[in-house]
């Protein structure tokens, strides 16, 4: 039997949706969520800001690589990242976005942020720009 990632409404008690939400990483990695409030132009957005970005050659998208940011923000390459205690490379591409730290409250790894090479024309600003941690209002995401 195959197990379903549950979807998890966000209009759950906070207690209710903070279990489901912890649970469903817990067991799958991942969570899927609704009623979250983004408009799904913007998701669509998104979708085709990815696509275009990871259609990129290789050696374009290596370009917003962080050497050394262990993967944190930006681009890791395909087979770069490996799991605390694995023995193998996980075989996979991603471009990590989160909040930017200030410095004083910051480690050294978190307080990397998507400068200089790292920010794609294509997919970062978009990213940075409408990620939940932004300080971005909506209608500057939809802009993209």
């Amino acid at each position: 039997m195959t197990a379903a990632v549950p979807v998890i409404s966000m209009s759950l008690p906070a207690d209710q949706f903070a279990h489901d939400f912890g649970a469903s990483f817990e067991r799958f990695g991942f969570a899927m969520i609704t009623d979250h409030g983004i408009d799904p132009a913007l998701i669509d957005e998104a979708w085709a800001k990815a696509k275009e970005f990871f259609a990129l050659p290789e050696e374009v998208k290596r370009a917003y690589h962080i050497a050394g940011g262990g993967g944190a923000r930006g681009y890791t390459p395909f087979g770069t990242e490996i799991a605390k205690g694995a023995k193998e490379v996980d075989l996979k591409e991603f471009w990590h976005v989160g909040r930017d730290l200030p410095r004083a409250t910051a480690s050294p790894r978190s307080s990397r942020t998507m400068s200089g090479r790292a920010k794609s024309r294509v997919f970062a600003p978009f990213m940075t720009n409408c990620s939940p941690n932004s300080t971005a209002s909506a209608p500057a995401c939809s802009q993209g």
